[in-house]
Formats: structure tokens, C-alpha cells, sequence
């Protein structure tokens, strides 16, 4: 069978790692593979690697950082690549517009949307109901995004869960805690959500009380205006602060070495995430997380036996610096995972490669 991925941007973040997992399970199931990304990028050559066709052209996609994309690119423009597929794999909500164009199609393929994202509020339900117009079936990557997204959508056609792929674990330092002077990390694209600049502050806030902890922050901004001036804005913060180090955008393997060198990862997203991808990143190399109890963050900390916190949207700064003074005051909370946590048996290739087998033999 022929199968097409549609994925909307062109990085190695969360969305764009899990892709390519579930490109390497239809490889593996003995599908030709062909994915239509908007540009070029770090993509094309891993895609092209793993046997796939690779084709980059401008299409539409929904950014919440960068509304005016769909005005650049005809909606109904068909991807070429993809004009053969028996079977179209949307991968996120964003790339919804695009796929739409299927129906225009003499013989339309099939749809599954690959879900990554839980949209409150009525601008979520609008898309959500747009993607189940287009779409034959569906997979997502939490309970919370399958919850949402069957409640916004009305959903009636198989929604699927499976869980990200984790990495191998290989966390090989000692069991351990992290001292008064940890050293925390927080790897995320550089946006206002995902809280590097509130933690830089919470970190400021325990470092008056005398605290010695530094911070790294890994991440980049995509191509837009707002998440470019979240990125200066970040480094105007930590430009006097030579214990916050920023390096930017890191290759998968790169992060997860990265990682092993801190003691603590902290996720300071300010708003409601679908799953957390980096908190089992964080487990595969030994270290123990802190995350928002919301959303499906809440599962992925359950999956590492982290540690969580209650998000508080009028003190998100003060929430952090609170939940970071505990597990510094209560070191057990935040110890390093033992390897054998939830994680090693639910996030695996096998079981999303089972959940892609049960919905493709139901939507073909």
C-alpha cells in the first residue's frame, strides 16, 4: 500500500520526532512511504534515510505564531507526492487545511489524522470538527487528547491511543537526588508557552534565598515574528545571568546526552500540552522530571514516576519557583528513575505499531 504523511513543519521537535517513528513502523509493515513537508530542513535527509519519498513545497498550515500562513498558500492546492497514496496520514491538526484538498481528488484516499494537540475553547473545536470532516480515522497521542478531541469534534469515526515511542533507556549514573545546587534543564521550542523565560525568573526568585542552581535552555524559535522576539526577549533576560546557559536547537541524540550532564528537567509550559515528550526523553537518560499536573502531561509524569505541580495561570512564575523549592526541600520526590517505570512498556514501537495496524485494517 501506498502511504502518505503530511507533517507541517520541517525540525526535530515532539510532532517531527514521532513522525519519523511512525514512518520506520509503516516501512516496517511494507508500505511505501512518501511524506509532503512546507520546506527543507533537518527532515528530508533522516525521511530520505529511512527509504522515503520526500517532497518540500509551501502548503497550508495552521500556526497559532503565524496566523497569515494560510493566506500564502492556496488551500486546495493538491501535494503532489501524495497524489498516488491509498492511505493519507495527517500529521497534527495543523496541516487540516491541506488535507481537505483530498476530497477533490478522482479516487480520494483514505485519512487518518495523527493527533498532537488539545485546542481549548471554540477556535479548538472549530478545527477539531475540521479534521473530522476530512479524515476516516484517527490516532492520538494521550487518553487527554482522545478525550478532548472526541468531545470538541463529536467524533464518531475510531479514534486509536498509543503513546509516543520513548527512547531506550539508558540512564546509567546512580540513583540519586539532586543537591541544593541542581542543575536544571528545560528543552522545548522557544515560545511563549513553553515557559523558558518564567523559569529563568522562578530560578531567580531561589537564587535570592541563596540557593546555587544554574539552568540550560534548549530550544529555537520557529520561522515567525512572535516566537523570534520570544527568543530576544529570552536573551535580553539572560544576557547578566552567566548561570543560565542557552543552547539552542539539539539534535535528538545530542539532547538525551545533554540531559544525563543536569539533574533535574522541568517543564514550564503556561499552557495546556497534550502529552510531554520531553519528560520521557528526560527518563530514558536517567533524569527525573517536574511537570504541570494538566493535560496529558499528566500521564507522561506518571509514566517516569516524576514528580508534578499544580499550574497556577495568575503566578505561573511563582507556581514554578514553589514546586522547585519543594523537591530542592524533599530530594526523595524527584529521584532518578530506576529504568523499570511504565514508561518501558507503554511507550514502545510495538504497541503504537499494533494501534497503527488496528486502525489502518479499519479506515482501508
Amino acid at each position: 500500500m501506498n502511504v502518505g504523511f503530511v507533517h507541517g513543519s520541517n525540525d526535530l521537535y515532539g510532532a517531527s520526532n514521532v513522525l519519523l517513528h511512525d514512518v520506520a513502523i509503516m516501512r516496517d509493515m511494507g508500505h511505501h512511504v512518501a511524506v509532503q513537508l512546507p520546506y527543507s530542513g533537518p527532515l528530508d535527509q533522516r525521511l530520505r534515510d529511512l527509504g522515503c519519498e520526500v517532497e518540500c513545497a509551501r502548503m497550508s498550515v495552521l500556526r497559532r505564531s503565524d496566523p497569515l500562513d494560510l493566506l500564502r498558500v492556496n488551500p486546495l492546492r493538491k501535494l503532489s507526492v501524495l497524489a498516488e497514496c491509498d492511505l493519507v496520514v495527517a500529521n497534527s491538526l495543523a496541516v487540516t487545511p491541506a488535507v481537505l484538498a483530498f476530497a477533490g481528488y478522482r479516487n480520494r484516499p483514505k485519512v487518518v489524522s495523527s493527533l498532537h494537540e488539545i485546542l481549548p475553547g471554540r477556535q479548538g473545536t472549530v478545527v477539531a470538527r475540521m479534521a473530522r470532516s476530512a479524515s476516516d480515522g484517527f490516532l492520538t497521542n494521550s487518553e487527554a487528547t482522545r478525550r478532548w478531541f472526541i468531545d470538541a469534534s463529536r467524533a464518531s469515526a475510531r479514534v486509536e491511543m498509543a503513546y509516543p515511542v520513548a527512547p531506550e533507556y539508558r540512564g546509567t549514573r546512580a540513583t540519586g537526588s539532586p543537591p541544593d545546587g541542581a542543575r536544571l534543564i528545560l528543552a522545548g521550542r522557544v515560545s511563549r508557552r513553553k515557559g523558558h523565560l518564567e523559569l529563568a525568573r522562578a530560578c531567580d526568585q531561589l537564587r535570592a534565598e541563596g540557593r546555587e542552581i544554574s539552568l540550560t535552555l534548549a530550544g529555537a524559535p520557529f520561522r515567525s515574528s512572535s516566537q523570534l522576539r520570544s527568543l530576544q526577549t529570552l536573551m535580553m533576560y539572560i544576557a547578566d545571568r552567566p548561570w543560565i546557559d542557552y543552547v539552542g536547537e539539539l539534535a535528538p541524540a545530542d539532547l538525551l546526552n545533554c540531559m544525563a550532564d543536569h539533574d533535574l528537567c522541568v517543564v514550564a509550559a503556561t499552557e495546556i500540552e497534550s502529552f510531554g515528550l520531553v519528560i520521557v526523553d528526560a527518563w530514558a537518560s536517567g533524569l527525573p522530571s517536574l511537570a504541570p499536573a494538566i493535560g496529558g502531561m499528566t500521564e507522561a509524569i506518571a509514566l517516569v514516576d516524576g514528580a508534578s505541580y499544580s499550574p497556577d495561570e495568575a503566578d505561573h512564575v511563582g507556581a514554578l519557583a514553589s514546586a522547585l523549592r519543594f523537591v530542592l526541600d524533599h530530594p526523595r520526590s524527584v529521584a532518578r528513575p530506576r529504568g523499570d517505570e511504565p514508561a518501558r512498556t507503554l511507550c514502545t514501537s510495538p504497541r503504537r505499531s499494533d494501534a497503527w495496524d488496528r486502525l489502518v485494517a479499519s479506515v482501508v
